[in-house]
């Protein structure tokens, strides 16, 4: 968590633009097969489906649920190119999810 912590601080000193995703747990189609991933995706999905559905103004519920790989770097992209030099952008919970 330091090592994150002081890359965040010294991109946001090097005067560029800067848009920094902090997702929770990421969901890409990877080629290693990972057990605890393969067992939680399902589970993790389901209740945070729900609770996104339930609970849509949470950020504790955007904040922790699952996110594709995919989505956060399309918000990504999109953010940091409407940047202007030294502007910063922190995206995590709801804002690294496409508009529905």
């Amino acid at each position: 968590m330091k090592a994150k912590a002081a890359v965040e601080q010294r991109l946001q000193a090097s005067g560029l633009a800067t848009a920094i995703a902090r997702p929770s747990f990421l969901i890409s189609d990877r080629k290693e097969f990972r057990l605890l991933e393969r067992i939680s995706l399902p589970l993790f999905n389901v209740s945070f489906g729900a609770l996104k559905k339930l609970l849509p103004h949470s950020s504790f519920v955007w904040k922790y649920a699952p996110v594709r790989a995919e989505d956060v770097a399309e918000r990504l992209l999109k953010r940091t190119l409407g940047l202007k030099p030294s502007q910063h952008v922190l995206l995590e919970g709801r804002s690294l999810y496409r508009a529905d």
